[in-house]
């Protein structure tokens, strides 16, 4: 605990530094949460495409636009199963939790 000259506040002092896995110290800060955040947005805008591929394709009958958009679609939702599965740090309490 540390206290504050001007106000009087004890301040409690948080750990800087986290061991990750081969026993070095490093702080996470915010980049984990940035990077997922990243990837939701990512795979959101992919999600789109994939649904604007599938309906061009569908209304004006090329094979090869809606193939794309079948293969964009499942790659994302192939990608979301995988998060599922092997979630990052077993924390699911994110916007987009029932799906990844």
């Amino acid at each position: 605990m540390t206290q504050n000259g001007n106000a009087g506040q004890i301040i409690p002092d948080l750990p800087r530094r986290v061991p990750d896995p081969a026993g070095n110290n490093r702080d996470p800060g915010l980049q984990p949460e940035r990077t997922r955040q990243a990837w939701d947005r990512t795979l959101f805008v992919m999600m789109l495409d994939a649904v604007f591929f599938l309906r061009i394709g569908f209304i004006n009958g090329n094979l090869a636009v809606t193939v794309a958009g079948w293969l964009l679609l499942s790659l994302v939702l192939g990608v979301l199963m995988c998060r599922r599965r092997y979630p990052p740090d077993g924390n699911r309490g994110h916007i987009l939790s029932p799906l990844s």
